[in-house]
């Protein structure tokens, strides 16, 4: 008996050492991690905690590159920030749309979809870890943060874990690494590139599998959007692949959209941008191709 005692109590005082280091260990992350600057991270903590323009944008890395945000507030005269982050989809869109009406609420939303958002992937819950930081903060986001796992919401307990795939940016932030970056303040979350596409137009046949949780989670954005009398556009930017047949994630954006009188624009087979000359991949826009289009949502916006 007295030998179960003491073991007992040396399995306490060691869990009682194994919390205390998760929450020293997490504390200092946290820290850290909240003080990157110029990265997807800083970014999306903009978002959710201070973003107040009148014009936001949403969408994947396809956002990020292609919404030409100086251009958009030079020409509409009204304030603009691109929140895109590389890739997301509808689950982290409804995220950062939760987060955004919480505090205010925004002239316009430009929301920018891949053709084949409603797609099933596991990806699309994996990465759902870049929100795991601002689980505790965030009551609006947990609902998202857990659909990554039945015990999502147990591990969350922990201190560490929001971080752990977070730890290289983190490192590097608390090491002071520093990396050359463009002006946030200047560039509003746009960031163009460079690069000239040197390939032909690739063919896809089309999946016509849909996942119908992330196609619950777009018609809530509809919902909030329209509940907080919101004005929002649905995008589906260009792109330099050939589909056989029209991805059912557009067909489906389409039909909604007009059922909920929300204007939709679908530039992924738009004859303007037959040329690999405006892409820096198969599914990016370069500076060139970024500053056409945003010309054109412009003719729409306006």
């Amino acid at each position: 008996m007295k030998e179960k005692l003491r073991i007992l109590k040396k399995l306490i005082v060691f869990i009682i050492i194994l919390v205390c280091l998760d929450y020293l260990v997490g504390s200092i992350l946290k820290k850290y991690y909240f003080l990157q600057q110029n990265s997807d991270d800083s970014r999306t903590t903009f978002v959710i905690n201070d973003v107040t323009s009148d014009i936001l944008i949403l969408g994947s890395s396809r956002a990020t590159y292609h919404y030409d945000t100086p251009m958009i507030e030079d020409s509409l005269k009204m304030s603009a920030y691109n929140g895109g982050r590389i890739a997301s989809q509808v689950f982290y869109y409804y995220g950062m749309v939760q987060s955004v009406l919480k505090r205010y609420h925004p002239k316009l939303i430009v929301l920018d979809i891949i053709p084949y958002e409603f797609e099933p992937s596991s990806d699309s819950y994996e990465r759902l870890s870049c929100l795991l930081p601002y689980y505790d903060g965030h009551p609006e986001l947990r609902e998202i943060c857990e659909l990554r796992g039945r015990f999502e919401k147990y591990k969350l307990l922990s201190k560490i874990y929001p971080y752990n795939s977070k730890l290289f940016f983190t490192l590097k932030t608390m090491f002071n690494v520093k990396q050359k970056t463009a002006d946030e303040s200047k560039i509003k979350g746009y960031y163009p590139v460079e690069k000239v596409f040197k390939v032909t137009k690739k063919y896809v046949t089309p999946s016509n599998e849909i996942d119908s949780l992330k196609l619950s989670y777009f018609k809530k954005i509809l919902a909030d959007c329209k509940q907080a009398n919101v004005k929002l556009v649905v995008c589906v930017s260009p792109i330099f692949i050939q589909y056989a047949s029209t991805p059912k994630s557009i067909a489906i954006t389409k039909q909604l959209c007009e059922l909920n009188k929300v204007p939709f624009y679908d530039y992924s087979t738009s004859k303007i941008f037959d040329d690999e000359k405006y892409y820096s991949d198969y599914h990016h826009l370069n500076r060139l191709g970024a500053t056409l289009y945003t010309r054109m949502v412009l003719s729409h916006l306006k």
